[in-house]
């Protein structure tokens, strides 16, 4: 699998709006639940949600990056997935630490805040995922480059022996 730079930014800006569709979702169950709160607390996730998992996302993209090139001869979608979960863990247990720290209220173990931090462990592997998935498509289209290690070039002789899927069966 040939994963370009390009297939890793698509992946950091599917983390970033998938944890915005999550927090859409996480806003509106705990705002029906908060006893009559649910514009108060679609209002803040809106107004805070958003600029702070997009200034996450620039900030964990690095190291997401380093992540995903140490993973790069690991085959095993299972172990990246776990990996980038991992990962995920850590984005949204710092970021809300540092968000609540620095608004001096609440802790990520308050029901009301720990989905919000707990989130980015289904996104970001999920924005993995899709990348991987995205990856692999493009690569059935497009040359791949020579390959470094012998595991892509095993995966890639694999992927040019099927038949495109617009081809009909013969």
């Amino acid at each position: 699998m040939a994963f370009a730079r390009e297939d890793f930014w698509r992946g950091a800006y599917a983390a970033w709006w998938m944890y915005l569709v999550a927090l859409a979702v996480i806003s509106l169950a705990l705002g029906a639940t908060a006893g009559g709160y649910l514009f108060a607390v679609v209002l803040y996730a809106g107004l805070f949600g958003a600029p702070v998992a997009f200034v996450a996302t620039v900030v964990w993209s690095l190291p997401a990056y380093g992540l995903g090139r140490a993973l790069r001869r690991v085959a095993s979608p299972v172990v990246h997935v776990a990996s980038f979960a991992l990962l995920g863990g850590a984005v949204g247990a710092s970021t809300m630490s540092i968000f609540l720290a620095v608004m001096g209220s609440g802790s990520i173990v308050d029901p009301m805040f720990a989905p919000f931090a707990f989130a980015p462990i289904l996104t970001v592997p999920l924005a993995w995922w899709r990348a991987w998935r995205r990856s692999l498509r493009a690569d059935r289209g497009r040359p791949s480059p020579a390959p470094a290690d012998p595991d892509a070039a095993a995966e890639d002789a694999i992927l040019d022996a099927e038949p495109p899927a617009s081809d009909p069966p013969r």
